[in-house]
């Protein structure tokens, strides 16, 4: 996708030759030419960067308990102690991967960043992680879907801007959840919409929102059609078999 929306002429210095995707542990050769390469762009799935600060992590605590071992003294009248590791070609390479990963990027772009979900989860902290002040998160969920993915989304680019997280759920989370809930009381349903127009407008200084419309111009024109099928004999006796029950039982046949 990033190829198909690079210009065609050379009035851009990014380029087709500079866009890399590291996407097996076992071959890190595009993140090192990405590393290598002035401007270039480096794309990497939401797993992959998961796993690879995860095994940054356990070879670290695998080397920590080793050199905790060695320093120990030897005692020969006691069982003998042996610690296991993987092979040390495999070591540096992950460790080299997630500094790569953590500490080179300039500007990071989560696409689809509700996916992060959640501030306590492993995606989450390997985002967290990076170390850059530049991040765009893209996401096409509507506001009022999922609060709390938002307040992760936004705590990921600028961790004190919404506060504390017991607050935000004080404030936001609980009332706009409770006013859509299907039993919801009228002042239930007030009081969430005044609290999505609150967050609203406080997030429109650092949300760029765009709606459909922008596509129109770039995007094919798109078709619908409605095909009417004779049900067969099956499909037609079920119907009237739901028809004759809704009739007999009403909104308690749904229960």
């Amino acid at each position: 996708e990033l190829r198909r929306w690079l210009p065609p002429n050379k009035s851009s210095e990014l380029n087709r030759r500079k866009v890399f995707m590291f996407q097996h542990r076992k071959d890190e050769r595009p993140l090192q030419e990405w590393a290598a390469t002035p401007g270039a762009v480096l794309i990497v799935s939401y797993h992959r960067l998961k796993l690879t600060h995860q095994l940054s992590v356990t070879k670290a605590t695998a080397v920590k308990k080793l050199g905790m071992a060695a320093a120990e003294p030897l005692d020969t009248a006691g069982p003998s102690m042996e610690v296991q590791m993987d092979s040390d070609d495999d070591m540096p390479e992950e460790l080299d991967a997630w500094t790569l990963l953590s500490e080179l990027p300039d500007v990071v772009i989560a696409d689809e960043a509700h996916l992060i979900k959640n501030r306590k989860s492993q995606v989450a902290e390997a985002m967290g992680l990076i170390k850059t002040r530049k991040k765009i998160a893209l996401t096409g969920y509507p506001l009022q879907n999922n609060i709390k993915e938002y307040y992760t989304m936004i705590s990921w680019i600028d961790q004190p801007i919404l506060g504390d997280g017991a607050d935000f759920t004080r404030q936001f989370i609980d009332p706009i959840t409770q006013g859509q809930e299907p039993g919801a009381t009228r002042h239930q349903k007030r009081r969430m919409m005044e609290q999505l127009s609150v967050l609203h407008d406080f997030t429109e200084r650092f949300i760029h929102r765009k709606g459909p419309d922008i596509l129109s111009a770039e995007l094919p024109q798109k078709h619908e059609y409605i095909v009417l099928l004779r049900p067969n004999p099956l499909q037609a006796a079920l119907i009237r078999a739901f028809v004759q029950g809704t009739d007999r039982y009403g909104r308690s046949l749904f229960r």
